[in-house]
């Protein structure tokens, strides 16, 4: 199949950020080379909705307020700047980095210094928050990252739980909140949510 043309159709993906779209084309590109006909390929594609930390909302609802919570699972400095250079373009921006340092982690959380923090600071940020084990080391790489840091020290908070009440206060009925955990503040974070792992 070498050198094989293959047309691509127009879609949309709910994936969020640009480099989602190399998965969508991937995936178009093998299915048509599968036999299967565009529309259903596409139709599969729109259909398809963001799981377990890969740009899925979650949504907490209190009565008639209702926020929601995105989220972007970050493991290592691509990742993490991959996911920053999306949220330089998303207005009034408000994020929870949420920083563990478990086994599943990894126990050295120096790649936060190799990971483009400085991104943010093309950002509309509205607020952010630290949270996790590790709060206290993203406030840290933050401080030095910011070129207009907030005039009030970054709320940091380890408890998890905290930080999302702390969120939930200060986000606005309809808002979207975006946090960006390593793997096992993911799961805490999920599980706090009412959320727990995905079996498909």
């Amino acid at each position: 199949m070498a050198g094989v043309a293959i047309d691509i159709p127009q879609a949309r993906t709910a994936s969020p950020g640009f480099f989602h779209v190399y998965n969508a084309l991937t995936a178009i590109a093998i299915a048509t080379l599968l036999g299967v006909d565009s529309d259903t390929a596409v139709q599969g594609l729109q259909t398809f909705r963001p799981a377990f930390g890969r740009g899925e909302i979650l949504t907490r609802q209190v009565g008639d307020k209702r926020v929601n919570y995105r989220l972007l699972l970050v493991k290592n400095p691509a990742s993490f700047s991959l996911s920053l250079e999306l949220l330089r373009h998303i207005p009034a921006l408000k994020l929870i980095l949420a920083i563990n340092d478990n086994t599943a982690d990894g126990k050295d959380v120096s790649w936060l210094w190799d990971s483009e923090l400085e991104r943010l600071n093309q950002a509309t940020l509205d607020w952010l928050l630290c949270t996790g084990i590790r709060a206290k080391d993203m406030r840290v790489r933050l401080k030095y990252a910011l070129d207009n840091p907030p005039p009030s020290p970054i709320p940091t908070v380890e408890s998890i739980r905290k930080a999302i009440e702390l969120s939930f206060d200060q986000a606005l009925d309809g808002d979207t909140v975006f946090v960006m955990p390593t793997y096992t503040a993911m799961l805490e974070f999920r599980k706090l949510m009412g959320k727990t792992l995905d079996l498909v």
